[in-house]
């Protein structure tokens, strides 16, 4: 992949494909910084944009959140880049992430939720004492992306009482510390 990347590059400095295929293939070899180069070099490229988000993302880097919002000004209708951002900012801003992930849900309204980035975010809301608002992130997230008969059969296996899989879910979620 190094070489095919190269000679291409060499061809066409410009083709993104290449420049992406060789930035993956440096960051698969250890070369994180080579790769950071290649993709900041590709300047506001929306791909490599993202691949520079994705890079420093895995790196916990603190210029993730802002590479990431500098894709959302390149690309304002990639759900993607919300998604991210809501998740970055969980820990510090909360009110930011929820805007964050309203925009995303609102982009991605046909597919499954991040399970993952919405739970984090209910956590942080119970946490924040906003309880209400997690069990309805919570609750939202079951009615959009139900687990199906398999879940509700298992819940009755948990629980004495007869409750929608949704109710105990969420009562787990807020019982647990």
């Amino acid at each position: 992949m190094l070489f095919r990347s190269r000679l291409v590059l060499t061809k066409d400095p410009a083709f993104t494909p290449a420049l992406l295929g060789l930035g993956r293939a440096l960051e698969g070899t250890g070369k994180g910084a080579d790769a950071e180069a290649l993709y900041r070099s590709a300047g506001a490229d929306a791909d490599a944009v993202e691949a520079l988000a994705r890079l420093y993302t895995r790196q916990g880097s603190p210029e993730a959140l802002r590479t990431w919002l500098r894709l959302e000004a390149l690309n304002p209708g990639y759900a993607a880049s919300y998604r991210e951002e809501a998740r970055l900012l969980v820990p510090d801003d909360l009110d930011g992430a929820l805007a964050a992930w309203t925009r995303y849900r609102r982009l991605a309204r046909d597919e499954e939720p991040d399970g993952p980035t919405l739970l984090a975010l209910g956590a942080a809301l119970k946490e924040a004492g906003r309880v209400g608002e997690a069990e309805a992130l919570w609750r939202s997230y079951l009615e959009e992306a139900p687990e199906g008969a398999v879940a509700g059969e298992r819940s009755e296996e948990h629980t004495s009482e007869l409750q929608s899989h949704s109710d105990l879910v969420c009562r787990l979620l807020l019982e647990k510390k």
